[in-house]
């Protein structure tokens, strides 16, 4: 950050120390002569995505339209350096702490499996993290392999692979004052009800509820004279405001899942304590700043602001030649062209997880075509970018069908069964859930059902067995298609991943040359509004 923007945000900082209330939130104003006075200094961030590199954008100055950068791990790292630097000078202890799901989001990311991300935490200093449900993307083992990468304390205290613990709770003793730092995941996200996991990957799994772990580990730490109770959890706001008024004792509460920019604390307040929650929106455009003063070993007051990443900070350099190198590796390796793109192809998170788009058309469609089947569904949340018009690399391909573990699932299915599939569809509207289909077409009423279903352009026969292709976390269960993860064995058989398939697929139909010509959706889905 330029010396003129730091001292704006001293000037700024000062503002709302003076004017804000809801940003400087304060149990007891009065300082007494003879009073002991303590600050602590956390830097946050979640939801970071894969997001390591910046990104481009556009402003017009004089009527042009200019390029800039913006976001990014390495701007992240200097900016860390720099807020770390200042506290030094003044004695305050200063924390670097991440709220999960740092990976998965990005071809770089994907490709490394996280690696990556380990290696600038640790090139940060990041000093502790909980694990969000993406950690588990790759499956257990990769966890763990992670877990032994990051060289900070993973605090994440409700969830077990093969009844081992991933993190640990910590409690440090920093100038007099006793910290207690703990981690939850939610519950619900690790179940076989609703998972935000594949269930393959669950099996070696065990997680506790998220309000009884925290109850227990508050009282442990009262216990042990803990003076400062700090918790890093990947709940979501909502459920952090919900666990902070369940569970008195809890003072900080850095949160993440949500995806939620808090400009300052959130307070909530219980009969003997008040919590402040704090959240830095997702993907690395702000980071957190949380100073919290403690007076005679008792939270006294909280001051917290987003620091904007924007292209007023300078990257850190070192970290930008690391990222530039991997992503060297990466074009290397997938950056060869396998067909040409007359459009954009539609695989943005807010618009493919509400309605069929041209590139669940053509993903589906793929796969209907290659196994030979009746119908192709595919949960939206299993794709996770766009291919842009233009030549199709790839890695483009890998990056919007990015899990390597997720097998294919050829399914035979009752009219009957298809149809409790559908019905259960019209609910994930809006969500990872929401399918996009090939074979197949029907009229859906979002939260109510799905009607004039067709297959093949034939009215649906309840009697009739269909084939279907799917990917294995919708086949087993994930998404809440529990109906799917019933198919008993002699109704299912096993393929290799979907990404490669694709890939082939496209090498073969189209070649580098040829065009995929998917500019408009199919109208297989008619939304009722």
């Amino acid at each position: 950050m330029r010396k003129r923007h730091f001292m704006t945000t001293v000037f700024a900082f000062l503002l709302t120390v003076l004017f804000t209330s809801p940003v400087w939130a304060q149990t007891d104003d009065v300082v007494k002569p003879g009073d002991s006075l303590q600050k602590f200094a956390f830097l946050y961030f979640n939801d970071l995505h894969g997001a390591l590199e910046p990104r481009t954008k556009k402003k017009k100055v004089n009527g042009k339209k200019l390029k800039y950068e913006v976001y990014g791990v390495a701007r992240m790292a200097a900016m860390v350096k720099q807020i770390r630097a200042a506290n030094e000078n003044h004695n305050i202890p200063t924390y670097l702490v991440n709220a999960g799901d740092f990976i998965q989001g990005s071809l770089l990311s994907n490709l490394s499996k996280g690696a990556i991300e380990a290696e600038v935490f640790n090139r940060m200093g990041l000093s502790f993290y909980t694990m969000g449900n993406h950690e588990l993307d790759f499956g257990p083992d990769n966890l763990l392999n992670l877990l032994h990468l990051i060289k900070a304390s993973c605090v994440t205290a409700n969830y077990k692979i093969r009844n081992q613990p991933v993190g640990k709770v910590l409690i440090k003793t920093v100038n007099g004052i006793k910290m207690g730092v703990a981690g939850l995941v939610a519950a619900q996200d690790f179940s076989l009800e609703i998972p935000k996991v594949d269930p393959t990957f669950l099996k070696n799994g065990s997680v506790e509820d998220e309000f009884k772990k925290a109850r227990e580990i508050v009282s442990d730490f009262k216990k042990k004279g803990v003076d400062l109770v700090v918790f890093v959890n990947h709940l979501g706001l909502e459920n952090d405001k919900k666990l902070a008024k369940a569970v008195e004792g809890i003072d900080i509460i850095i949160g993440g899942d949500s995806h939620t920019a808090i400009e300052g604390c959130e307070m909530v307040k219980n009969p003997n304590n008040q919590t402040c929650i704090v959240q830095a929106g997702a993907e690395g455009q702000y980071l957190g700043h949380l100073e919290v003063s403690l007076q005679n070993g008792k939270p006294n007051s909280f001051h917290a602001e987003l620091i904007p990443l924007d292209e007023t900070v300078t990257p850190d350099p070192g970290i930008s030649r690391y990222i530039q190198s991997k992503k060297n590796e990466m074009e290397r390796q997938y950056g060869r062209i396998i067909a040409q793109n007359d459009c954009r192809l539609e695989g943005r998170k807010h618009t493919i997880r509400e309605q069929e788009t041209n590139l669940g058309d053509f993903v589906t469609d793929i796969l209907k075509d290659h196994f030979r089947v009746d119908v192709a569904i595919y949960n939206s949340g299993g794709i996770r970018a766009s291919l842009a018009k233009g030549p199709v690399t790839i890695g483009d391909i890998m990056a919007a069908l990015p899990f390597p573990t997720n097998r294919t699932h050829l399914l035979k299915l009752t009219g009957k069964e298809l149809m409790t599939v559908l019905n259960y569809n019209a609910t994930q509207v809006g969500k990872g859930g929401f399918l996009q289909v090939s074979g197949i077409s029907f009229i859906l009423e979002p939260n109510i059902g799905v009607q004039q279903v067709k297959i093949d352009g034939m009215p649906l026969n309840p009697e009739q067995i269909y084939t279907v292709v799917t990917n294995s976390y919708v086949a087993t269960g994930g998404d809440g298609y529990k109906m799917l993860d019933k198919v008993p064995e002699d109704r299912r058989e096993y393929e290799s991943n979907p990404t490669p398939i694709v890939i082939n697929y496209i090498e073969k139909h189209y070649g580098a040359s040829k065009h995929i010509s998917y500019c408009a959706s199919k109208n297989r889905i008619i939304l009722v509004k």
